[in-house]
């Protein structure tokens, strides 16, 4: 504290901010609203997600790629882009994280942000009742092999790689294999790879109730 106060002692005070205690589904409801102050407005939406050594966790991960992670050909881009219902749609799913939920994050204006809401359960509901496509999910493996092969010539990311696998594990092996062995960049590609159209399929009638 001493260090911090000889670094910051001199800046200007601000007034000292207590934050409101939230009490969420203590009557079993599905949705809780917070009020802001603010015209903007944030929703969560939360689903299960497969357990990090879940034999579907990748196929889960590819279904999310298609859904959000990039800025442009996903389910999501048309909400915010062509629409413009919202400012952005995130979702945190990270191949390390284990915490049981799926959530989806809709960023926006409040005039807006009902049709944004309703708009994601409608691409949720989409990508649970008709077929994904090859060329989609060709596309989605693409992205995400792609951004584990450029983590390989990042130092801290390859490290990561490795030191969350024996921080978690012990040694730990690709989902579902039942095997204990540190694996590589190049063996959890090719289980990206490998991963069929119809096990992306089956994610999301699994996880998803938007109703």
């Amino acid at each position: 504290s001493s260090h911090i106060e000889s670094y910051f002692g001199a800046l200007p005070k601000g007034e000292l901010m207590t934050p409101t205690q939230v009490q969420i589904n203590t009557d079993g409801e599905k949705s809780h609203k917070i009020p802001s102050k603010t015209g903007a407005t944030s929703i969560a939406i939360g689903f299960p997600a497969y357990s990090r050594t879940s034999p579907h966790r990748i196929a889960q991960q590819l279904l999310d790629t298609m859904l959000a992670k990039t800025k442009s050909n996903t389910r999501f881009a048309s909400i915010t882009i062509d629409e413009a219902l919202a400012r952005s749609i995130g979702t945190s799913l990270f191949q390390f994280s284990d915490g049981g939920v799926y959530s989806m994050q809709i960023f926006g204006e409040s005039k807006t942000s009902a049709q944004a809401h309703q708009r994601v359960l409608d691409e949720v509901e989409r990508i649970s009742m008709t077929p994904v496509g090859e060329e989609e999910l060709e596309r989605a493996k693409g992205f995400y092999s792609g951004m584990q092969m450029i983590s390989t010539h990042d130092p801290i990311e390859a490290s990561f790689f490795y030191a969350m696998q024996l921080l978690l594990d012990g040694v730990s092996g690709l989902p579902g294999t039942g095997e204990h062995a540190l694996r590589s960049h190049a063996e959890f590609i090719s289980a990206i790879k490998s991963v069929p159209v119809d096990e992306v399929q089956g994610v999301p009638q699994q996880i998803f109730n938007p109703k």
